[in-house]
């Protein structure tokens, strides 16, 4: 008897012991389920892409104060590829694609990039003369589409802003295109007609400086579908760049100051523009490089009798139309290389000439600058400025081995 009720003991004991483990583990597995519930409930309220708003600093930006806002973070414009992934943290969309990719000099490359899933473009350009990895690269344009969010320009517009906005933050547009089925608006800094540059005149203008957006706006909604911005450096006489131009049998370097370099307004050669201010006043001044050398010695010399030839101060300064240009300075002479500038005033413009000469051969810059205002009178302050731009390029130029 004793027998029996220890083992029915036993057999109650073993039964409460197993319905205790299996609610202990039915009550940790509702709690797992809980824990993942509660987990994806959380994830629920995470918003993919992430959904930026404009912050104070881009808000009170002036439209061409070369800032914009990345996500959350505001920078100044341009600026290398390397630094602006940095600041911003933005990526790549094409994981394939090294911050290291070989750049050909001049070359162009437009890049589709990232950050918290939004999408949008820029561009990047090798503006030296030397083949350089991409991340060393200027970014000189942004653009968005249609969808496209986290980035802002100033007055805080982007993709989705109101025509009505637009036109309240930054003014009437210098050009408005409606022939088509989106109404597209251009803003660019300092327009001038491209003839004032020396270019084929026309019904549209170009910015002096680089500087332009282009926006297109839906005509259903009223929203801005595209943002297209492209800048430049503000100019500065002491940031130079190396650049260079090949002739049949040579090749010519020179430098330029960097925001001249960054907006060529020619698809033919290499004529550049932008604006400075002296004096309070602003001015605008555009480059023209030679297409072609122009012989100045004797026909009838071949090359061998060229090449045994001093290049005489004389024979320097008969490359320059001396009947046209005043002011004629020899900047510099070796005998067999040399190069000679001048002026003249035409109304308010002035037009200056620099000559380099080699293997009996002259290569003409030219280099225009006048007023941006039309009521403004050229000063004889902004003139020394102007000829000392001139004479400090002059003197950069040279045969490039």
């Amino acid at each position: 008897m004793k027998r029996k009720l220890f083992c029915l003991f036993v057999c109650f004991t073993m039964v409460f012991v197993l319905v205790g483990c299996n609610s202990s583990n039915e009550e940790k597995n509702n709690a797992n389920v809980g824990g993942e519930m509660e987990t994806a409930d959380e994830n629920k309220n995470e918003v993919w892409p992430v959904v930026y708003e404009a912050k104070s600093k881009i808000k009170e930006a002036n439209l061409f104060d070369k800032s914009v806002q990345i996500g959350d973070k505001t920078i100044s414009i341009p600026i290398s590829l390397a630094d602006f992934i940095e600041k911003t943290g933005a990526q790549f969309e094409d994981q394939t694609l090294s911050e290291d990719f070989l750049m050909d000099p001049s070359y162009v490359k437009t890049i589709s990039m990232y950050i918290e899933g939004n999408s949008f473009d820029i561009s990047v350009e090798n503006l030296t003369t030397e083949m350089v990895a991409l991340k060393e690269c200027t970014v000189n344009s942004i653009s968005l589409g249609e969808g496209d969010n986290g980035v802002f320009f100033a007055k805080g517009i982007t993709i989705g802003s109101t025509l009505t906005q637009l036109n309240e933050s930054w003014g009437e547009a210098v050009v408005e295109d409606t022939t088509s089925d989106d109404l597209t608006y251009y803003y660019f800094e300092y327009p001038k007609d491209p003839f004032d540059f020396g270019m084929m005149g026309g019904s549209d203008n170009i910015s002096s400086t680089g500087n332009a957006f282009t926006v297109k706006v839906d005509r259903n909604t009223s929203m801005i579908t595209e943002i297209d911005y492209t800048f430049t450096d503000e100019f500065n006489k002491e940031e130079t760049i190396v650049t260079a131009i090949t002739f049949e049998d040579s090749t010519i370097s020179y430098e330029l100051p960097i925001a001249l370099k960054e907006h060529n307004i020619s698809m033919l050669g290499q004529v550049y523009a932008s604006a400075l201010k002296i004096d309070n006043a602003t001015y605008t001044l555009d480059v023209h490089a030679p297409t072609m050398g122009l012989r100045v010695v004797d026909l009838d010399l071949t090359s061998e009798e060229i090449e045994k030839m001093t290049l005489t101060d004389e024979l320097l300064i008969s490359a320059i139309d001396s009947e046209t240009y005043g002011n004629i300075e020899i900047i510099n002479n070796n005998g067999k290389t040399g190069t000679v500038t001048g002026y003249y005033m035409e109304e308010n413009e002035m037009r200056c000439e620099i000559n380099f000469v080699s293997k009996g051969y002259g290569y003409s810059f030219y280099y225009n600058f006048s007023p941006y205002e039309q009521n403004t009178e050229i000063t004889d302050a902004a003139i020394n400025e102007m000829y000392s731009l001139v004479k400090d390029l002059a003197g950069t130029i040279s045969l490039k081995k």
